[in-house]
């Protein structure tokens, strides 16, 4: 009787555990969905969404087997992540090129995201509480919006989903040793890898999840490589594959002319102290995030008594992690987690020309979440004061509510290009970036003069900022300015990676300032960079008609229209050009 009434109340438990979670979880879900509602009235942006969506003819005809081919040696905006590519090909075979179903699928992501880190956290370490705490700052923290909001950064919430996954069967294999379940945590490290690269400390993380919350290593023994090695061989498949996909990685992103600086435009010191800033900075915006933005300017020094403060900053949490480290595990771990998976985005190897990016800290800021959470607890029971529980739940209410609002407020700052880059204008300084997006919305709404100012502004800050001469270029062209034009396209060719539509743009200009002659040398520029573009070929042969040469204009055209025969203009220049010879008397 006594063994059946204690099954009865184990089962009892069990199933008010289950009832807990389902509660947490359906609580988790519904406040995630929304808040980030909104985002399902944004559209498409011209920042990154154009090169990865709308303006990507692999990735607008869907799931084929030519995109897929190309999309394993694919390199956008100096990155390779060919999953996240299948990812987005899949949403336009199912939904079309719909920028609210690529919203919601993002959205649909995170929600996926934020049950599988409160199940997982739960799992590993028993505190339903602590789990669903955590959980709910990493759904309505400020700091992910960016990954939510943002089609391109389909890659971020994607690869969370990924690492969360790897994470889960890691566990299963350390309870079950299974060689099943490891080979399903190295499937998805993989799939992880290739859909960011940012998940190549993940292989580090399982090592710090052994210390807490797994405790297969005391904290004593993590400095004791005997100790150590047992854990670290069985993780050689998860090393092996990180170090082979970031090969090919690298290997494909030598390829690609993105973005990236070099050590002469920003040394290796400068990238240090920003790298330590931007660690702190972090930081200050997880407790209050104020002032976000879709683009940080890097500022290229910082002073010396503001990198000293925040290596100081470095320094002292380091070494209060070491000093709890026995008593309060999850602290240093949260701590080593947090340094760990932010280190690869630190700029160290710099691309693009950002200081920091929130979206950079979407798994970080977890390790910081359950060194809060759990040494909130803790302390709270330690101190074992009157009211001191409902003292700390009202702190952690007013965190989230917090959080929350702010989340709520920013969401809709993502719903165009326009509105999200005047707001990062209006929260940050110098920053050419966010003028040159500006000035070249609005040269697409006609308002010119403003146009003219942001683009003045960007080089002003940036004089070196090819994009900006582009931008200038095409405002002074729209304005009938053609020569001035001209000047800011071949400034913007000397000082950025040459393009052929730059040079098609420098000839029209050239063409409408009466000069031919130069016309002519950009267009044949162009057309050696990229031999087969129509709109090159066609108004060259229009130039070269015009001067006469009608035998090189006439294989031009005809060369056009055997690859393009939709094409209207080439075949109306080629019926001029035969009206004009059957004119012409021999």
């Amino acid at each position: 009787m006594r063994q059946c009434a204690g099954l009865r109340e184990g089962f009892a438990t069990l199933h008010a555990g289950m009832q807990t979670r389902l509660s947490i979880c359906a609580a988790l879900a519904l406040v995630t969905a929304l808040l980030f509602a909104d985002v399902r009235n944004a559209g498409f942006l011209s920042y990154d969404d154009d090169v990865y969506v709308t303006a990507s003819p692999q990735v607008r005809q869907g799931l084929t087997l030519e995109s897929l081919r190309w999309s394993l040696t694919a390199v956008i905006s100096s990155n390779w992540h060919p999953v996240t590519l299948w990812s987005l090909m899949l949403d336009v075979s199912l939904f079309g090129v719909n920028a609210r179903a690529h919203h919601l699928v993002n959205l649909v992501l995170h929600i996926a995201n934020v049950l599988l880190l409160f199940l997982l956290l739960a799992r590993m370490t028993g505190a339903a509480w602590r789990s669903a705490f955590v959980a709910a700052l990493f759904a309505v923290h400020p700091l992910h919006v960016e990954s939510v909001a943002w089609i391109s950064e389909r890659k971020d919430v994607l690869s969370a989903l990924f690492w969360l996954g790897t994470v889960w069967f890691y566990v299963s294999y350390t309870r079950t040793r299974s060689r099943a379940t490891y080979a399903a945590a190295l499937a998805l490290l993989c799939l992880g890898l290739m859909t960011k690269s940012m998940l190549v400390t993940l292989p580090v993380v399982l090592l710090l999840f052994d210390v807490w919350p797994l405790a297969r290593l005391a904290p004593g023994d993590a400095l004791r490589p005997r100790a150590v090695w047992p854990l670290l061989r069985e993780k050689i498949p998860l090393f092996a594959a990180t170090l082979a996909i970031a090969a090919a990685a690298l290997a494909t992103q030598g390829r690609d002319s993105g973005p990236m600086w070099s050590l002469e435009q920003l040394p290796l010191d400068l990238r240090i102290e920003n790298a330590a800033v931007s660690v702190v900075r972090y930081l200050g915006k997880a407790i209050w995030p104020s002032d976000l933005a879709v683009f940080y300017p890097h500022p290229i020094e910082w002073p010396t008594s503001t990198v000293l403060a925040c290596v100081a900053a470095i320094a002292a949490l380091t070494a209060a992690a070491a000093w709890l480290w026995r008593r309060a595990p999850y602290l240093g771990v949260g701590w080593l987690f947090y340094l760990c998976t932010l280190a690869p985005t630190l700029g160290l190897i710099q691309v693009g020309n950002q200081a920091m990016a929130d979206r950079y800290s979407y798994l970080p800021l977890l390790g910081v979440f359950w060194a809060v959470s759990w040494g909130a607890a803790e302390l709270a029971s330690a101190l074992q004061l009157r009211h001191c529980r409902a003292l700390l739940a009202t702190a952690a209410a007013a965190a989230l509510a917090g959080f929350s609002l702010t989340t709520y407020l920013n969401v809709p700052l993502w719903r165009d290009t326009l509105t999200l880059f005047e707001h990062a204008l209006d929260v940050t300084r110098d920053n050419s970036t966010a003028h040159a997006t500006v000035a070249f919305h609005y040269l697409g709404r006609g308002e010119l003069d403003r146009a003219l100012e942001h683009a003045d502004a960007a080089i002003r800050i940036s004089p070196s900022y090819a994009l900006a001469h582009e931008h200038r270029g095409r405002i002074e062209f729209a304005r009938g300015a053609f020569a001035p034009a001209a000047q800011s396209f071949e400034r913007a060719l000397d000082l950025g990676p040459a393009e052929s539509a730059t040079w098609f743009r420098l000839a029209r200009a050239h063409e409408r300032a009466g000069s031919p002659a130069s016309a002519e040398t950009a267009y044949r520029s162009g057309l050696t960079l990229e031999p087969d573009r129509p709109q090159i070929q066609n108004h060259l042969a229009g130039l070269l008609l015009r001067r006469g040469a009608t035998a090189e204009a006439r294989e031009l055209l005809e060369t056009v229209l055997q690859r393009h025969p939709d094409l209207v203009a080439p075949r109306e220049n080629l019926r001029a050009l035969d009206r004009r010879e059957r004119a012409t008397p021999d």
